[in-house]
């Protein structure tokens, strides 16, 4: 199945702020914009014969870069780059910047902006083609008259022989960004399992604040598409907001974070709030058994999940609802990411030498990418088995525990120990606000500690809690006003390496 596919004989309904797209009104703006760059294609071609005076064109590779300002916009580009099998990205206004630094030279780019907003300078400066995206505006009334399905209008834009190939930025906080190139149907069919166990249904009503841009929000728009529900898309400002708004609009699925458990369930138990239905689904990398336990009793099933960008958006999952003990689905504090989600993965844990039988996972999974597409538009293939770059160990349950980020742990005394943990303790100091890690001569460790206004003694007392943790491993501890973080908000790990590397050089 393709994305286009998803615009044909379908009931979903997309809503953002005051507009709501429906399969008809998307099928007609992606066979308007779809004609405009096969002419404009066209076009350019025929310029290029003429200027060069040859009879072919020799066929380059071509990233076609999508700049979309909304969740609507983004929906509408995929199925865009769907309909004329492009190699494509979808980027938001914020991300491209980065994306086109990091392009090499050899690739060939175009880019496409849908009218009506102010670009990025860098985009401007490249040149894009703007294309119209804007959909009806949605009636007020829960009443209100469907809008018009337009009468098809024969185009002449030949159906693709390939399906469209889609990339994907990893974060980047540990090193260069990669770009995953994924296929649409291994989007879609992963997407399609995610909605079976999770028991979707059309009447659903998904609550979504991740950018569907990034591989969750992406999932959780298919996953709404393919069972005929009708999702909402909002921008995030506060975990309470969030709960009103849930339980003002009847939403039935409601991804989240685990910090948000908090203001959620202390919003709902203000409400009176008792829905019959309403899956909750972690979207964080990391559920502690504490946010589980605050949000269990406002949920039907609170769902904990783990995939990878390289492995397409779920691997593992588990109903925490189902689970009596929760203590044996924890690791270290932590929830595991679940049980194998379907029959076909597999997964071996690799140098499991510590005392707890930690290791590396790799996997192999039919919904993978395809490989990583390379500055000059080749691609390097997918492995055979790909390292996740995680520490799982495996329960006798058969759950499979997360122990951390192979890059986000330290070895002491033969066992891994979670610098996340660590830095989840030191965030516990009302004054630190941020920490950074990283690894100096002989896998020293190194903590940057953000902390505008520190106490007078924080230092004496962040050593005892890092003693503590790393049990007298040797280590160093700066207190700083600022880390460095990506466009994203997170701590960006690559630049504190290269500071300290600087540092020792």
């Amino acid at each position: 199945m393709r994305f286009v596919d998803l615009l044909n004989n379908a009931t979903w309904q997309a809503s953002y702020r005051d507009v709501t797209l429906t399969p008809p009104e998307a099928r007609r703006l992606v066979e308007r914009a779809a004609l405009r760059l096969h002419q404009a294609e066209c076009a350019a071609h025929v310029a290029l014969r003429s200027a060069t005076g040859a009879a072919a064109v020799p066929q380059t590779p071509q990233l076609t870069l999508f700049c979309a300002f909304t969740p609507l916009e983004t929906l509408l580009c995929y199925g865009i780059a769907s309909r004329l099998g492009l190699l494509a990205a979808v980027l938001s206004p914020r991300t491209l910047p980065r994306f086109l630094d990091d392009l090499g030279p050899d690739l060939a780019v175009r880019l496409v902006a849908p009218s009506g907003h102010k670009l990025p300078e860098v985009a401007e400066r490249h040149g894009a083609l703007l294309i119209d995206l804007a959909p009806s505006p949605a009636a007020a009334a829960e009443d209100a008259e469907p809008l018009p399905v337009p009468v098809p209008v024969p185009v002449p834009v030949p159906v693709p022989a390939q399906e469209c190939r889609l990339v994907f930025s990893t974060s980047g906080t540990t090193g260069k960004p990669k770009r995953v190139l994924c296929a649409e149907s291994r989007l879609i069919d992963n997407a399609a399992m995610v909605a079976a166990y999770l028991g979707l249904q059309s009447s659903d009503r998904t609550l979504c604040t991740f950018p569907v841009h990034f591989m969750y929000g992406l999932s959780t728009s298919l996953c709404t598409m393919l069972t005929g529900g009708h999702i909402d898309y909002c921008d995030f400002q506060h975990p309470g907001l969030l709960a009103s708004r849930a339980a003002e609009h009847g939403v039935t699925v409601l991804p989240v974070i685990g910090d948000w458990a908090e203001g959620l369930t202390e919003r709902w138990q203000q409400l009176g709030h008792a829905p019959r239905r309403l899956l909750l689904l972690n979207a964080s990398d990391r559920l502690t058994r504490g946010q589980a336990e605050t949000l269990m009793p406002y949920a039907s099933a609170l769902w904990n999940n783990f995939g990878q960008t390289e492995s397409g958006p779920r691997m593992f999952a588990v109903n925490l609802s189902q689970v009596e003990d929760l203590g044996s689905v924890t690791y270290h504090g932590t929830i595991a990411p679940g049980f194998p989600a379907f029959e076909a993965l597999q997964l071996r844990i690799a140098n499991g030498d510590d005392t707890d039988g930690c290791g590396e996972l790799h996997y192999r999974t039919p919904y993978a990418m395809l490989g990583y597409l390379n500055d000059d538009g080749s691609v390097t293939p997918a492995p055979e088995w790909i390292a996740s770059g995680d520490l799982f160990r495996r329960a006798a349950n058969g759950a499979y525990l997360w122990a951390g980020r192979a890059a986000h742990t330290i070895k002491v005394n033969g066992q891994f120990v979670s610098l996340r943990t660590l830095a989840d303790d030191l965030l516990a100091h009302q004054t630190v606000t941020g920490v950074g890690y990283a690894r100096g001569q002989v896998d020293e460790l190194c903590l940057f500690v953000e902390a505008e206004q520190p106490a007078s003694d924080l230092a004496v007392q962040l050593r005892r809690v890092v003693a503590r943790t790393l049990r007298g491993k040797h280590s160093d501890i700066r207190i700083v006003p600022a880390l460095p973080r990506t466009e994203s908000g997170k701590i960006d790990f690559k630049q504190l390496n290269l500071t300290l590397a600087k540092e020792l050089a």
